[in-house]
């Protein structure tokens, strides 16, 4: 063959190598744009399904919506002292980290005060962490970033356990995108160095501490463990003295010295706080089996809108669990997420969510293994596994809204139109049957600081974000986990004159749930079922009035006493 023939073919080979690479960064970026608009699309859809209907606040949304509103009234009033206060309280009262209600009161910025804002705020915060999640992945592929990214978004984004936290007014959404904005600079930290990917790093992880303590101190171990001490090790190693000399540094040991002593005993202290917080919450016992088998349930279940994708996932782990110890962006990411799995495995309680940040995570890796490792197979392995791929994505996209809206359907407070109008014209007959101004006791709730703010929620003032005064009165025996049944306590009554001799135009409110009835711990899960006592409570103390009754026919019954004018409360 000529020269001139060879370098003909070498020409052409060569053209049609470059055609090749041109159509494959166009068809990522068909597949990246693709996956933005499917996002998009499934983000819009929860919130005309999750927000738009209005649905009543869930279990942590109550408090935390509240706490905001409050926070907010003060600010926008100039009030910084009332602001700090509010905050304040909120830290104290179960150990959580004071910023998180800020990132709620943005919402509250933009859209006014109603819980539809706020939880809109977590929805934008839920986008834009499934954003950073295909972010990640495409920075720890380092090749086919398009194809990485869209794998990862489409994972994520269509999962209805994100589809559903993203949508309520909790804190989940904003952790996530701290967490994964924090490896993302992480990666690039330890590809590359650099002050600003350093800073990035520590500031992401300190809002995610700030955010959530649990998530904080286990992202912190996992920077720790899977970035700072392969490096310290290596230089352990070459040079110990050296590495001795840069820590007995003056300017370290004044930091050391003056502000890791306060911050280990701030973070330690109200950690513990949290932690004793958690250990009141009742809980079914789990024998070993169901203990190791909830999460792997509700993997496949609750996050994978096509449980058959969950292989995917796994495969993915899987792969860099066995081979990306080396690279230390994906070994961070690694350690991190396997951390945030053993945490949850050895938690008292279990909730699917505990593992968000991990599945998180997850899909990221897989995004990256994807991208980087399958167009390495032979032509016959990686044709039919990227048409797999695609399908199953396709199918994950079309199946995301039935899958999403049973996983709602099973967690949300009121799952059915005829039950939210139940609890609505419950709250509407407390609005109706007490007197402005005057206290409110409320009697019945099952959980103080998280089921009664679904009542201050409902009674505040729009305007002014003012409660009233709302009280739950505390019940003089240990209370029971929900739906069994406890003795009732002579002591109520007692406690029920007492109240009233101190605040004599106030208004008794209790709750009552049917035995029986075909929404227990759906409908009301904040409803005692023992709340006949307090009706027997009620009744015995001369000179409280039976003004008002309502029976929901939905198993859930009301009514209100309040004293009569002149009289004084009194024990027969």
């Amino acid at each position: 063959m000529s020269v001139a023939a060879r370098e003909s073919g070498a020409m052409m080979a060569a053209a049609n190598a470059e055609a090749t690479a041109l159509r494959g960064v166009w068809a990522g970026r068909a597949a990246l744009a693709g996956s933005c608009v499917a996002v998009l699309g499934m983000t819009f859809w929860a919130y005309r399904h999750f927000i738009a209907m209005h649905w009543l606040p869930l279990w942590d949304e109550s408090w935390y919506y509240m706490t905001a509103v409050r926070i907010w009234h003060a600010l926008h009033s100039g009030n910084l002292n009332a602001a700090g206060r509010e905050t304040w309280n909120y830290h104290l009262a179960i150990g959580m980290p004071f910023l998180a209600p800020y990132f709620l009161v943005l919402g509250l910025m933009i859209g006014g005060t109603s819980l539809e804002a706020a939880r809109a705020g977590s929805l934008i915060a839920g986008l834009l962490g499934c954003g950073a999640v295909a972010w990640l992945a495409a920075t720890l592929a380092g090749e086919r970033k398009a194809y990485a990214a869209a794998v990862a978004a489409v994972l994520w984004g269509t999962s209805p356990m994100f589809l559903f936290y993203s949508s309520r007014a909790q804190y989940e959404s904003f952790s996530m995108l701290f967490t994964v904005l924090c490896l993302v600079a992480a990666a690039r930290f330890a590809e590359r160095g650099g002050r600003l990917a350093a800073a990035a790093t520590g500031m992401c992880a300190s809002l995610v501490f700030l955010t959530k303590y649990n998530v904080g101190v286990l992202l912190m171990a996992g920077l720790f463990l899977g970035l700072a001490w392969p490096e310290i090790r290596k230089r352990l190693v070459a040079d110990p003295r050296g590495l001795l000399e840069q820590v007995t540094r003056p300017w370290i040991l004044l930091v050391a010295t003056a502000i890791v002593p306060v911050a280990l005993w701030l973070m330690a202290g109200e950690v513990r706080l949290f932690m004793n917080f958690l250990k009141g919450f009742p809980y079914d016992a789990m024998d070993l089996g169901a203990q190791f088998l909830f999460f792997p349930r509700s993997f496949f279940q609750e996050y994978m809108a096509v449980p058959l994708l969950g292989v995917l996932v796994l495969a993915g782990v899987a792969y860099w669990s066995l081979k990306g110890w080396g690279e230390p962006g994906i070994r961070v990411a690694l350690v991190c997420g396997w951390l945030n799995v053993f945490g949850a495995v050895l938690h008292t309680t279990k909730d699917g969510r505990y593992i968000w940040g991990s599945v998180a995570l997850a899909t990221a890796l897989t995004g990256a293994f994807v991208a980087r490792e399958m167009p390495r197979w032979p032509r016959w392995q990686k044709v039919p596994a990227s048409i797999a791929v695609a399908l199953g994505l396709v199918w994950s996209v079309w199946a995301a809204p039935a899958a999403a809206q049973t996983f709602f359907s099973r967690n949300q407070t009121a799952p059915t139109a005829e039950q939210q109008r139940a609890l609505e014209g419950a709250l509407q007959f407390i609005r109706a049957n007490t007197q402005p101004g005057q206290a409110i006791f409320v009697a019945g709730v099952a959980d103080y600081g998280i089921n009664l703010n679904m009542i201050r929620q409902f009674l505040a003032n729009p305007v002014t974000g003012a409660e009233g005064d709302i009280q739950a009165l505390p019940c003089p025996v240990t209370a029971p986990a929900w739906g069994y049944p406890t003795e009732p306590s002579p002591l109520y009554a007692q406690l029920l004159r007492e109240q009233f001799v101190k605040t004599p135009g106030a208004s008794l409110v209790v709750l009552d749930h049917e035995a029986g009835s075909p929404y227990r711990g759906r409908l009301y899960p904040w409803i005692f079922s023992w709340q006949e006592n307090y009706q027997q409570a009620a009744g015995d103390v001369a000179g409280l009035q039976n003004v008002a009754a309502l029976d929901t026919h939905t198993g859930l019954r009301l009514t209100v006493y309040r004293l009569v004018q002149g009289q004084k409360p009194a024990l027969p």
